[in-house]
């Protein structure tokens, strides 16, 4: 996180707490403020894996609804920790400079991850406020790492995890895809400088690594 309510909100949703008091930081009676450091804590702490909803009320309580339960979701979070350290030993190695570890974990990604077309059309279904709870996990880093399918944000937090892993800073993005899919990507700083990294579309049929 970028500040310190960002990265105490990040480090209780990482345990999985329902409850998060905030209301020790002076910033808690700005909700523009609160909400900007929630949605950070979120998207760029791809562990916490799945958030059906939140609540804020005004003596500074957040209350977050999560895919799963604790026991659940410290299994999955384990699973796919795992599963990095288990990637990184395989593809990167000393020597690699930046740009050849950025390739090989799009690479990785590309060869070994395939799209969920079901989740999407799923989304689509509810007009992407939520899907149906066979899909939670297309969703989130579990889903590419792990079950191998998953839809943009999945591809955008593994790729983030895999690059952390690596020693490459990276962040993920959100926003629309030619102005109205809602669409997760990466940037990637490779020798000083930031580059966009869409691997979700460097995996599309026909035109690899566009």
């Amino acid at each position: 996180g970028n500040n310190e309510l960002s990265i105490y909100i990040a480090e209780q949703m990482l345990k999985t707490e329902e409850y998060i008091d905030i209301s020790d930081f002076a910033e808690y009676v700005d909700v523009e403020f609160v909400a900007d450091a929630f949605q950070e804590a979120k998207y760029q702490n791809p562990l916490i894996l799945g958030i059906q909803d939140v609540g804020y009320s005004d003596q500074g309580i957040l209350k977050v609804e999560y895919d799963f339960d604790k026991e659940t979701t410290a299994e999955k979070q384990k699973e796919v920790v795992d599963k990095v350290d288990e990637v990184i030993s395989e593809i990167i190695t000393d020597d690699m400079s930046d740009f050849e570890k950025e390739i090989a974990i799009n690479n990785y990604l590309c060869e070994n991850a395939e799209y969920d077309m079901a989740a999407l059309e799923n989304g689509k279904e509810h007009d992407y406020y939520y899907v149906d709870e066979e899909f939670y996990d297309s969703f989130t880093a579990y889903g590419i790492l792990v079950d191998g399918v998953g839809v943009c944000a999945s591809y955008a937090a593994d790729f983030k995890l895999l690059c952390e892993a690596a020693g490459l800073e990276c962040v993920v993005v959100s926003g629309n895809l030619e102005g109205s899919l809602p669409h997760a990507w990466n940037k990637v700083k490779i020798d000083g400088n930031w580059y966009i990294v869409d691997v979700t579309n460097n995996d599309a049929d026909g035109f690899s690594n566009g």
